[in-house]
């Protein structure tokens, strides 16, 4: 039996991030209380939702883009632990929409195996249990404009990497390939967002559970 882990809709809570970090790289307050809007608090207490969140950016190698789009905080309970997903609209519009249609549509409702679980690197998922959902025609979607410094020299800033442990991006195969396959960082990469279009990071993982439930996570499949 392939490990999975799931994250199923009957166990999912979508809601408004309340307010926005108001910050800038470098600067001595570099964390922001986030409250969480939800109308159905004890649903997410009961899964292991956050009620509140330390928004820092202090994980960031650049500053990341803002604007007027609202951030989303979608909950997912796995066999392993919660994972609390900021969903960041600014950072890249159209892949985080396009996550946000997946939620919507129920794509996760029955589960969705974590594969290709690399060992300090990556896991993928995006691809159903269920056949015949991964048989929706979901049309690639355009990419976003990359917002990280790329190329191997800028691998690295400051002591903070490119793709920092829980960045959320997608799986591609070229220019406008990103359809329903997801990736996440294990680790701190320095690898990722380095040129390929694909990766650019549309969310981040909120909350010491989340990171814990990463860290459980097994690896020893490999590319399977």
């Amino acid at each position: 039996v392939i490990f999975a882990c799931l994250i199923g809709l009957t166990t999912i809570v979508v809601y408004e991030l309340d307010a926005k970090p108001n910050f800038q790289i470098g600067q001595s307050n570099e964390q922001s209380e986030l409250q969480v809007k939800t109308r159905n608090q004890s649903r997410a207490d009961a899964i292991g939702c956050l009620s509140s969140a330390i928004d820092s950016n202090i994980r960031h190698m650049v500053l990341p883009p803002s604007g007027s789009l609202p951030d989303w905080l979608v909950c997912c309970q796995t066999t392993k632990g919660p994972l609390s997903v900021a969903v960041r609209q600014n950072w890249a519009p159209i892949g985080a929409k396009r996550f946000l249609q997946l939620v919507d549509d129920g794509h996760f409702d029955v589960g969705v195996p974590l594969f290709r679980c690399l060992r300090n690197f990556i896991c993928q998922f995006g691809l159903s249990s269920q056949p015949e959902r991964n048989r929706r025609r979901y049309r690639a979607i355009p990419d976003d404009s990359p917002w990280l410094p790329q190329g191997p020299s800028n691998r690295e800033r400051d002591g903070r990497v490119r793709f920092p442990k829980g960045y959320l991006a997608y799986a591609g195969a070229g220019h406008n390939s990103r359809s329903i396959q997801l990736i996440i960082a294990l680790q701190d990469s320095r690898q990722l967002a380095g040129g390929s279009p694909w990766e650019v990071p549309w969310g981040e993982l909120l909350g010491n559970a989340s990171f814990a439930t990463l860290d459980q996570i097994y690896t020893g499949y490999r590319e399977k």
